[in-house]
């Protein structure tokens, strides 16, 4: 009984955020620099399966920003709560022959009732690529990024933001805080 009303307390925590964010000029939404955050970042373990139970709402993404939305959720296996800030959403490739299909995180949509989610850590690579292309790409393996293209992504840096919902209690707490990329097993998005 008790998993039957956490699961019924996270989707109706998802979907009232998702519903009373859905106005792009809502004016708890509000938009903060990255590098003027006050979270302390905290790492998370590749692979993380969390449960979702809040959704922040967000901005679209454009050629010059990014845009950071936030999740809260619960770590399956320790039963952590955490703030995850994500500008990135990914699930199974709906394309044939693509592996994995990514979406910025403004596209979610809490109506679907997804809180299943996989957490992956945001690395640089794909920092590098969304500065460069403006779209999200997954991490090749490679953690070393050649000089030139190190000097082309500084002169072309996208300003980063992270979305903060000061209309919902639950985002005014202290959690630990990561940032990441959530993998859905199913479309996320409408």
């Amino acid at each position: 009984m008790k998993v039957i009303g956490y699961f019924f307390f996270a989707s109706l925590i998802i979907f009232i955020s998702v519903n009373c964010s859905s106005n792009k000029d809502h004016p708890e939404l509000e938009f903060i620099p990255f590098e003027k955050m006050n979270y302390k970042i905290d790492t998370a373990v590749q692979g993380t399966a969390v449960e979702l139970i809040a959704y922040s709402g967000g901005k679209e993404q454009n050629e010059k920003d990014i845009y950071y939305s936030q999740f809260i959720g619960v770590d399956k296996k320790t039963n952590d709560t955490l703030r995850i800030l994500t500008s990135l959403i990914t699930c199974p490739g709906s394309v044939s022959g693509q592996s994995e299909d990514a979406r910025t995180v403004y596209l979610y949509s809490g109506k679907k009732r997804l809180t299943d989610a996989t957490l992956f850590p945001e690395d640089s690579t794909m920092i590098l690529m969304q500065n460069l292309t403006g779209k999200a790409y997954s991490d090749n393996g490679s953690k070393d990024i050649p000089e030139d293209v190190s000097s082309l992504m500084k002169s072309i840096e996208r300003k980063r933001f992270v979305v903060l919902n000061n209309g919902m209690d639950i985002f005014q707490r202290d959690f630990k805080t990561v940032i990441g990329v959530l993998h859905f097993n199913e479309q996320p998005w409408d």
